[in-house]
This record gives structure tokens, C-alpha cells and sequence, in this order.
């Protein structure tokens, strides 16, 4: 497969996963917490608390399947996704014309938008210190076996 190809698939594959999981996590916190998921049920705080938690910890998650599939420049692709993420939010933002979705606070979009996507950026980083210290102890596991012959 072409670099560019696994690279997108990459970024996209890691964004569905993250939107099944927020998703899932949405609908059993609402039923949880607000007892409906039907229309004309408003968040409360605390739901709203909780679903922007789960929104960054997925965002991580995210950001560590896309740095983890994608062949090469781990934190780029994990970027890439919060790039993409970004967009995502600035675009329903406009297209809702800068207001909230029925029942959420005004503050809630735009904490949305800017604090989840660059969250994704972290999973990017676990993968590149987990990387670096596979291939610190890999180094220093050969330098021993080296001395000790």
C-alpha cells in the first residue's frame, strides 16, 4: 500500500474509532446520567463534565491508533488527526452559525473545539516514548551482550 494511502487510512480509521467510542460512551452516559437520549432531554452540567472527560481520553486514544497504524511519523499522523478534528468542530460551528446545539450551554462548543483534537496529539506522543524506550533498552540489551562475549 502507497505511504499517502496507509497514511489517510491511518488518520481516518483512527477518527472512527474514536467516534465509536464517544458514541458509545455518549448514549450510556445520557441514559446513565439524564435517564433519555430522546429529543428535549438538555445535558446537565455534570453529563457535559463527563462527556468532555471521555471525549479527551478517546482523543488520545485516537491520537495513539493513528500514530500506531500509520508507517512513519508517528506524532505527524497523530497531528493530522487532531487537524482533523479541529476542522470538524470550527466547521459544525460555523454551520450552526456559531451557537450552541439545543440545550448546551454557550461555552460548550467552543471548550469542545479547541481542548478534545489537540488531545490527540498526546496519544501520538505515548507512542513515540514507547518507541524510544523499546529502542533504548533494544540498544542497551546488545551493547550488553556485546561486553559480555
Amino acid at each position: 500500500m502507497p505511504p499517502f494511502i496507509r497514511s489517510v487510512l491511518s488518520v481516518l480509521g483512527a477518527f472512527v474509532v474514536v467516534a465509536v467510542l464517544v458514541g458509545l460512551a455518549t448514549a450510556l452516559a445520557a441514559q446513565i446520567m439524564l435517564g433519555s437520549t430522546g429529543p428535549g432531554t438538555e445535558p446537565t452540567t455534570p453529563f457535559l463534565v463527563v462527556n468532555l472527560t471521555y471525549n479527551v481520553l478517546f482523543a488520545i486514544v485516537g491520537g495513539y491508533v493513528a500514530a500506531t497504524v500509520s508507517d512513519h511519523s508517528p506524532l505527524g499522523h497523530a497531528a493530522a488527526l487532531s487537524a482533523f478534528m479541529m476542522l470538524l468542530g470550527l466547521t459544525s460551528w460555523l454551520i450552526n452559525g456559531g451557537q450552541p446545539a439545543p440545550g448546551e450551554p454557550d461555552w460548550y462548543p467552543g471548550v469542545i473545539t479547541m481542548l478534545v483534537p489537540p488531545t490527540a496529539v498526546l496519544g501520538g506522543i505515548l507512542v513515540t516514548r514507547r518507541t524510544r524506550s523499546q529502542t533504548r533498552f533494544s540498544k542497551r540489551a546488545r551493547e550488553s551482550d556485546g561486553a559480555s562475549s
